[in-house]
């Protein structure tokens, strides 16, 4: 499979540009291109380069610090660096940074901290999504915060590389801050609650303290093993403590002893390189505003802030009526307004302006998708459906290992009266691309669930329970009381399920007959 370029937006600004720009989108902006990151930064070109060349060496040694051994990137990575906090995108003034998965793009947010390096911050936001690229296991708070704490740690210099060094600002909270119990650490029921600034950077240190002891410990070899097994049973939905202790042989209550007695004597790993790495490749060019104010458009939107988001489609559209994300941003919003005569022709704008891209056919056939939902004529829905599988077949000519266009032509199966047996095989690729994505789980799930297989329908269902909490939880809940009652009924599966044969004039070769 062809690596996707990881794309790296950078908006750590210098003390002049910052104090007289207005807007992000004001400031003066540069893209650095090296082999496998696309930088967008308005710090300076020294600066800029350093942390593209940070980032290339990260990636390349990363995986001998861990088991994580795929570092290819089935979908880009979207990571934005701020100055300082920026309430409107997210980014209050007790968080640091924040990652986002997702289907299309990851997305990455951070902000400039005293004290703390840029490598620092762009390396933890990256690990995030390695352990997510890496398999389609569903890692609790404590080590997913914990790992990407420890693997940011890693440091280049002169061929000399180190590995799990200690963190001031870490050992700071250990030995001043008040000791959350573990029990409540390993609970992400509780982790990812709504919790004190002093308990959140509490569980940082000390996510950050168990996970160096357990991964570099006495029984450091043993975590593989024993990691692999600590997540069989959260996914079985064992309680967290429970697992814990049985997975890693050892009590909660016992942690905090065998940590302080542990994390002193710990120096890290240094090693050297053969030869050091090859300096990248760096080409750099000048960003025009209506590209930046774009990119920051599709990340307001990824996180609910429907109005800022328009705010900057409107400042890019204003620079260039034909900016492919501006127009299919505005047009996305238009479409969750059932606006549909209005959303259409943005779409079909942003397909004229970049027709090599695929993600512009995804968003033409979700076009149609979601005419087809709300429609209550069947004939009506059919026609939608066709033309949005025939949309769906344009981009998978572009890229045939797109997971999210294979899992919305799955989707599309699964509207009334449409023959769900059709959608299930690129459903099924697409969890394999990107096991990690909840929505495509959920989706295969449904799918296998509506063919009368419950069993194989159950074990996704739980991965995505063991990491949802609140609302959705109960969507979850009921869905796996389904899956049970299905389960405890044994009840044989209909050769004839009864379902309308649909129209399928558009079918992609992963799921033509």
């Amino acid at each position: 499979m062809r690596a996707l370029k990881l794309l790296v937006f950078i908006a750590a600004l210098a003390a002049g540009p910052l104090a007289t720009a207005k807007e992000l989108y004001e400031l003066p902006w540069i893209e650095a291109r090296s082999t496998n990151f696309i930088v967008n930064s308005a710090i300076s070109e020294k600066e800029t380069i350093a942390a593209v060349r940070d980032l290339e060496d990260f990636r390349r040694v990363v995986a001998i610090f861990s088991n994580v051994s795929r570092v290819d990137e089935q979908i880009p990575t979207r990571v934005f660096l701020l100055p300082g906090p920026a309430a409107e995108l997210g980014l209050g003034a007790d968080i640091g940074g924040y990652f986002m998965p997702g289907m299309r793009a990851n997305f990455a947010l951070a902000r400039r901290t005293p004290g703390m390096p840029i490598s620092t911050i762009l390396q933890h936001e990256y690990a995030h999504f390695l352990m997510r690229n890496h398999s389609g296991q569903a890692y609790p708070r404590w080590y997913d915060e914990g790992f990407a704490e420890l693997v940011s740690t890693i440091r280049f210099k002169d061929g000399q590389v180190t590995f799990g060094g200690a963190d001031p600002n870490r050992v700071s909270w250990l030995t001043r801050g008040s000791w959350l119990p573990y029990a409540r650490v390993v609970d992400d029921a509780w982790s990812r609650g709504k919790r004190s600034r002093e308990d959140v950077a509490q569980f940082y240190a000390q996510a950050w303290a168990l996970t160096h002891y357990l991964m570099m410990g006495p029984d450091g070899d043993k975590f593989p093993a024993r990691s692999a097994r600590y997540l069989e049973l959260l996914e079985a939905g064992t309680p967290p403590k429970v697992a814990f202790e049985t997975a890693m042989e050892q009590t909660v209550s016992g942690l905090p002893r065998q940590i302080t007695a542990y994390l002193p004597r710990s120096k890290g790993l240094r090693f050297s390189l053969d030869e050091p790495y090859p300096a990248s490749d760096i080409k750099l060019v000048r960003l025009a505003v209506p590209e930046i104010a774009a990119a920051l458009g599709k990340l307001s939107a990824r996180i609910g802030k429907s109005d800022v988001a328009a705010r900057y489609y409107a400042v890019a559209l204003a620079g260039n009526p034909n900016q492919p994300l501006a127009l299919t941003g505005q047009a996305d919003q238009l479409l969750m307004e059932k606006r549909y005569a209005e959303a259409g022709p943005l779409y079909e704008r942003a397909v004229a302006a970049e027709p090599d891209n695929p993600a512009h056919y995804v968003d033409m056939g979700e076009y149609f998708v979601f005419q087809a939902e709300d429609t209550e004529d069947p004939d009506e829905r059919r026609r939608l459906l066709g033309l949005a599988r025939q949309q769906y077949v344009k981009g998978h000519k572009l890229d045939e290992e797109n997971p999210e266009l294979l899992a919305k032509y799955g989707y599309s199966f699964q509207l009334p009266g449409e023959p769900v047996e059709k959608g299930l095989d690129t459903l099924e690729l697409a969890h394999q691309i990107l096991p990690s994505d909840f929505t495509i789980k959920l989706a295969l799930a449904r799918s296998y669930l509506a063919l009368d297989r419950p069993a194989d329908a159950r074990p996704l269902v739980n991965a995505v329970a063991a990491w949802v909490h609140g609302e959705q939880s109960a969507e979850l809940t009921e869905l796996l009381a389904e899956i049970d009652a299905r389960l405890g009924a044994e009840t044989p599966a209909d050769e004839d399920s009864g379902a309308e044969e649909a129209a399928t004039d558009a079918a992609l070769p992963a799921a033509a007959g």
